[in-house]
């Protein structure tokens, strides 16, 4: 019982003699930006002077405001007073205490309700996408926390589905959930929505039925609410609306990348974290598994299908560099891991050639490199191209040897080409013995050696 007395004793003294909120935040530099939003509402100004009331208060710091006014602004369209109405928390919360509720309401404004997220991954907490730089500053009113994103405005009282239906960046997928007569949300389940920008909703994707479209949209919701910052510290796939389906994630190049069944995305540096009551909204650049949203350079560091491949290729510098070139187009031949597995114990002269011989510095689908007859290979080297049973056999010769690869898919296809996987590593053993002697030449030396012996 002392403790609690102690505690209320502490809480009241604090209100007579502490510095207010405003006077606190008028004492930090790095809230001298935040300071001016705050001088230009009255009422807010009255508020965090007022010692009627508690509050909490999550405010960003001058860098935040920085990048806030050179990349966000114009896009949320909004205005420094509209920004700090989902600044004030009710109540005396420690950061501790507002992670433990995850979720709290606030009031935008007079007649409005919203939502704030909080969540603590590892050591540090966060509000929404912005990470809590410094935390639980006592005002004789209320407590003070730094942040160092701007919060965005909340969706004022709206849902996913609300959201959706009425902003224009979503209007896309709108008009595809519109198609389905039952799409599964669940009554208090949160949610993470991976929209597609309208300029990827293709009309023959608009053109899909209910059948076709349901399994495609359930597996851009993830079923749980989770901000960028919270997906880039994410460990395990994500269960989505379509039980068989995973979303993996990946952060790499300084870019989030989503992917479902090896087909993947990249999360908008923008136009992302969109708070609503029920979860969060990520614009994508692709409509996963219908559309291709990654470069082959891209495609290859994410995949786990050729990770052979992937580790030699990567590992020369020079086809690495190639392939990440965004103006290039390519098609890479990958072998599978048995036929990795074949040149195990296989001493391989001129890796590199062999490598770029697996590499064509242009973009094929199926049906156009089924009516070649020859490709030129990023190293030089000239592959042939025949069909047998329906089937692309691709052969390379030197000297008087021959090695043949099939193509064993339609091929994944990017933003930038194709990836095929191919049974064979286009290696000729004979092209690498030691003396330079082709395989003909040797023959016949060994049987003019042999004749020469049975004369003897």
């Amino acid at each position: 019982m002392w403790k609690v007395l102690l505690a209320a004793l502490v809480l009241t003294l604090g209100k007579v003699k502490g510095d207010t909120l405003y006077q606190m935040i008028q004492s930090k530099p790095e809230l001298s930006q935040a300071l001016t939003w705050i001088d230009m509402v009255n009422t807010l100004v009255m508020a965090l002077n007022s010692t009627e009331e508690t509050r909490t208060v999550l405010l960003p710091d001058n860098a935040a405001v920085d990048v806030f006014n050179q990349t966000f602004s114009m896009l949320l369209e909004a205005d420094p007073p509209k920004l700090l109405n989902n600044a004030a928390v009710p109540g005396n919360m420690t950061i501790e205490a507002l992670a433990a509720m995850k979720t709290v309401q606030i009031s935008p404004t007079e007649n409005t309700t919203a939502v704030l997220w909080f969540s603590q991954q590892m050591e540090d907490y966060f509000v929404n996408n912005a990470k809590v730089k410094s935390s639980n500053m006592m005002a004789s009113n209320g407590y003070l926390h730094i942040l160092d994103q701007v919060l965005y405005p909340p969706s004022d009282s709206q849902t996913l589905t609300e959201v959706i239906n009425t902003v224009n960046r979503y209007s896309g997928l709108k008009e595809l959930l519109a198609k389905v007569t039952t799409f599964p949300w669940q009554e208090g389940q949160n949610y993470t929505v991976f929209v597609p920008s309208n300029d990827v909703i293709t009309d023959e994707i608009k053109a899909m039925n209910e059948t076709q479209l349901l399994p495609v949209l359930q597996q851009h919701v993830a079923t749980a609410p989770l901000f960028t910052r919270w997906l880039k510290m994410s460990s395990d796939p994500l269960n989505t609306l379509n039980a068989d389906d995973k979303i993996h994630v990946s952060y790499m190049d300084e870019t989030l990348f989503v992917g479902v069944n090896d087909h993947w995305a990249i999360v908008d540096q923008i136009d992302v974290n969109m708070p609503t009551t029920n979860g969060v909204i990520h614009i994508i650049n692709a409509v996963i598994g219908v559309t291709p949203g990654v470069s082959v350079y891209q495609q290859l560091s994410l995949s786990n299908m050729w990770t052979e491949t992937k580790t030699k290729l990567l590992g020369v510098e020079a086809i690495k560099t190639e392939l990440m070139k965004a103006d290039q187009n390519f098609t890479l031949l990958a072998p599978s891991a048995a036929a990795w597995q074949k040149m195990k114990n296989v001493e391989v002269k001129d890796a590199e050639m062999v490598l770029k011989r697996h590499v064509l510095t242009m973009s094929l689908t199926h049906a156009q490199l089924m009516d070649k007859t020859e490709v030129t290979t990023f190293g030089g080297d000239k592959l042939d191209v025949k069909k047998t049973d329906g089937k692309i056999m691709l052969a390379y010769t030197k000297d008087d040897s021959t090695v043949e690869a099939t193509v064993d898919d339609s091929g994944t296809m990017t933003t930038n080409g194709y990836i095929y996987k191919i049974d064979t590593v286009l290696y000729i053993k004979s092209g690498a013995w030691r003396n330079g002697v082709s395989f003909t030449t040797a023959v016949f030396s060994l049987v003019c050696a042999i004749v020469f012996i049975m004369r003897e």
